[in-house]
């Protein structure tokens, strides 16, 4: 498939052709993603017959149930937008969506706003805003109805939740696949971004993403983690295997575009 639409910091876009290998070695019947984000793993490596797809932000979930619920009136609602956008269009959508209760315009918002706001970034503040500037993008193109539909059809085996990533432990058993893909915490590695949601994913998170981990593998279930750098992160248990490679980040909180280290663990 084309490349996966949403912008998102962190993306696995461009780590796909590492994690492939890793992937293709498992036999599984469940996928689960407790921070799902772009989804670009899900939607291009994943061959499982049922997934179980969360994260903590809650708009994001949102566009997604209703990009699976009715991917036409979504892209109707996208062909309302303006192609050319001025930056008091920009901030005055970015107001409306701020406001706004769900909806399909709201997800329509969404959608407008990842393509345009500064580097690809979803940053909010303690009220839960976005508060994200606009980019230099200055036009919005609408993506055809042949792929949205697509993109729908690949949720319709999914179940979507905006929860945190601990609840969905209850998925672990033999025969599930979690990956497991956290935002990359400065506590960690010094090159963090965790405001996604509110409150930020930071120390406290990172402690109980160890337990949540250990409970998985006693669970029979397998996991395969992505995170930056090259050190083994302190919740990677001892016994997970490790992979190291570099990758081009063209989306970031500093708008940096250059080659960084990145791993990938995985058990059994």
């Amino acid at each position: 498939m084309q490349k996966v639409w949403l912008r998102w910091a962190g993306s696995k876009w461009r780590s796909l052709d590492e994690l492939r290998p890793v992937f293709n070695a498992y036999s599984y019947d469940l996928f689960v993603d407790p921070f799902f984000g772009a989804g670009s793993v899900f939607f291009t490596l994943s061959g499982a017959r049922r997934a179980v797809l969360s994260d903590a932000n809650a708009h994001l979930i949102e566009f997604y149930k209703h990009l699976r619920a009715d991917p036409a009136r979504l892209r109707a609602e996208l062909t309302e937008l303006p192609n050319i956008v001025s930056r008091r269009t920009y901030y005055k959508t970015r107001e409306q969506f701020n406001r706004s209760r769900p909806s399909y315009r709201r997800s329509a918002q969404f959608f407008f706003l990842n393509r345009l706001c500064l580097n690809g970034v979803y940053r909010v503040n303690r009220l839960g805003e976005l508060n994200v500037p606009m980019g230099s993008r200055t036009r919005f193109r609408v993506p055809s109805s042949d792929y949205v539909a697509e993109m729908s059809r690949r949720l319709h085996a999914a179940t979507l939740h905006s929860v945190d990533f601990a609840h969905t432990v209850r998925h672990a058993r033999p025969g599930a696949l979690f990956y497991i893909d956290p935002p990359y915490s400065a506590h960690e590695n010094g090159q963090g971004f965790d405001r996604y949601s509110w409150p930020p994913f930071r120390k406290t998170q990172l402690c109980k993403l160890r337990g949540y981990i250990d409970a998985l593998v006693e669970r029979g279930a397998s996991v395969i983690i992505s995170y930056a750098g090259r050190k083994r992160p302190a919740f990677v248990p001892e016994n997970f295997h490790m992979k190291t490679f570099k990758v081009y980040r063209s989306i970031g909180v500093n708008g940096s575009r250059r080659h960084d280290s990145e791993l990938c663990a995985y058990f059994p």
